[in-house]
């Protein structure tokens, strides 16, 4: 029986591409949020991403992409070596939470033009369904956020996955460790599985991460991850 390599290898994608392991945490709030803490500034985000060891994160305030530019320049600033991706955690009318990843800042700020003048905490006009188009219609990717959580999760609004609205993954929270047989129900679904920290603190910031294969850190290849085409993948650490 031959051993699968460890994921920090390199791989090899069909047509001798390279691919690399990357760590993401692809659900990060700022200080633009306001139950995070005031000290989530741009610069000690990418600081504590840094120290966590990640290479991609994404930005994901609430109803908002306000702070996602600032973090960006910090990035650059600190030659961190990080990719920064536009996101944004949007409350659907249910109440159910869904992460939005962009593939630029202009796509995501197209997006959070829908929600212009909403309150962070608010639930918005659009249902389920309709928050997923809105990100895919920006060609972003749509995943159903803390889906384990008893609240603000589509499962606890809706009682149960909408396979309807075509979610591209679903997060699991930092609560349910890795290998728990309780990730069993939600792999069930048929989704990437992601793991985030859903960080409002510094000390979260890479707590739970998502392992990407990718032949570079972009949005295109975290297309094809989710899509699980070419080699590339998505798995939550």
């Amino acid at each position: 029986m031959s051993l699968q390599p460890p994921i920090s290898d390199m791989y090899t994608a069909p047509g001798d591409i390279p691919l690399t392991s990357y760590r993401a945490d692809l659900h990060i709030h700022t200080a633009a949020s306001p139950c995070a803490a005031t000290d989530m500034t741009p610069s000690a985000i990418i600081a504590a991403a840094h120290e966590a060891g990640l290479d991609v994160i994404a930005i994901a305030d609430h109803n908002t992409t306000s702070n996602v530019a600032a973090v960006q320049a910090a990035a650059i600033a600190a030659d961190a070596g990080m990719t920064v991706l536009p996101g944004m955690e949007i409350a659907s009318a249910e109440e159910a939470h869904i992460l939005g990843i962009f593939p630029d800042l202009q796509s995501a700020d197209d997006a959070a033009a829908e929600f212009q003048g909403l309150h962070p905490h608010a639930s918005s006009h659009l249902d389920v369904v309709a928050t997923v188009a809105l990100v895919h219609s920006r060609g972003g990717l749509a995943i159903a956020a803390h889906v384990d959580r008893g609240a603000f999760s589509v499962l606890s609004q809706l009682g149960h996955f909408p396979r309807e609205a075509r979610f591209d993954g679903v997060e699991v929270s930092r609560r349910i460790p890795s290998g728990a047989s309780q990730l069993e129900r939600y792999a069930a679904f048929g989704l990437p599985l992601v793991g985030s920290s859903d960080s409002h603190f510094l000390d979260e910031i890479g707590t739970m991460h998502t392992e990407l294969v990718l032949a570079e850190p972009s949005h295109t290849e975290l297309m094809l991850a989710f899509a699980g085409k070419r080699g590339r993948s998505v798995s939550r650490a």
